[in-house]
Order: structure tokens, then sequence, then C-alpha cells
């Protein structure tokens, strides 16, 4: 019965027209993807592009809440690259922001599929949205495959709830 959607853009400006638009076309929440590592998304600005650029991640949540009363979510990884993990500033941000939900991705986005998910990493962003935002929805992401992995993830990280991806692909009603 609720009806989001996820958008990612390169520039906050056109993320909040964006999210001003989809709010005008009733839909229900809406999710800003900071953490898509596919090549072209990353290449035009966008998708975990904003992980290198923390004054952008600010703007573009100000903008998109400023836009939308609706619930608002972001989803980031832990970092751009493993010698640029900022996952507590970005949090920080996106809380101060405010954002109704966050979703941690545990790799970063040069991380290929075969590094294993960092518990602790997604850790620190939820001990610091918990912190600052005890009402924050915390969302835990990769490596879901089945209700163990979910259950891992969930004890390892304190997370609220669990975003299942690839997991499901072979799977979909995991």
């Amino acid at each position: 019965k609720i009806l989001g959607v996820q958008v990612t853009g390169p520039r906050p400006d056109l993320v909040g027209q964006s999210v001003r638009l989809l709010h005008d076309h009733g839909f229900e929440a809406i999710d800003i993807n900071m953490g898509c590592p596919v090549r072209k998304i990353v290449g035009s600005g966008s998708g975990a592009a904003f992980l290198k650029d923390l004054d952008r991640i600010r703007q573009t949540v100000a903008v998109a809440r400023a836009a939308t009363t609706r619930p608002l979510s972001v989803k980031i990884r832990i970092g751009f690259s493993p010698d640029a993990i900022n996952v507590e500033e970005t949090v920080a941000l996106i809380v101060g922001e405010g954002a109704d939900q966050i979703t941690i991705h545990g790799r970063t986005r040069e991380d290929s599929y075969g590094v294993p998910v960092s518990y602790p990493g997604i850790a620190r962003g939820m001990r610091v949205a918990q912190s600052l935002k005890p009402t924050l929805f915390t969302v835990g992401n990769g490596d879901v495959m089945d209700a163990a992995s979910a259950q891992a993830m969930v004890r390892e990280t304190g997370c609220r709830g669990v975003m299942v991806s690839r997991g499901a692909l072979g799977n979909p009603w995991l």
C-alpha cells in the first residue's frame, strides 16, 4: 500500500526538483541513492560519487528535506574507497539535515562483491545515527542471502532493519 521511489542526481538542485515532483505526484516515501556503484551512474556524479563530497551530501539532503514532508531516506556505502571510509561523517550530515531513515551498505564503491561486507563499518554508522536521532530507522545492507545472514546483520551492526539486494536475485521470496 505504500508507494516509494528512489532517486539520484548529480546536483542538489536537480535532486530537490525531483523530490518535489515525486511528492506532488503522490509518492509516499522517497529515497536518495548515494550508494550506487555502477560506473555510468558514478561517472555522471550520481550514486556513490556523492561519497567524495560531504558538502554536496549535506546540500542535497537539505533541499530534498525542504521539498517534501514525506518520509525521506538515504542509502550510502561506508565510503568511496578503502582509504576513504567516511561513514561516520556522512551519517552525521544526513541525520543533521533531517532524514527519516538511513541505509548503510557495508562496502566501499571500489570494493568488489568478493570483498565481504564490513559489519564494523556499518556499526560505526549505526552508532552515530542512533546517538544523534534515536528514533531514526536504520537499515543494514550487503551479503544478506538468507535468514541467518539477516539476523547476523542485525546482531553485528545494531541496525533495526535489513535490506535484501543481490540475495533476492536467486531467491525472490527471501
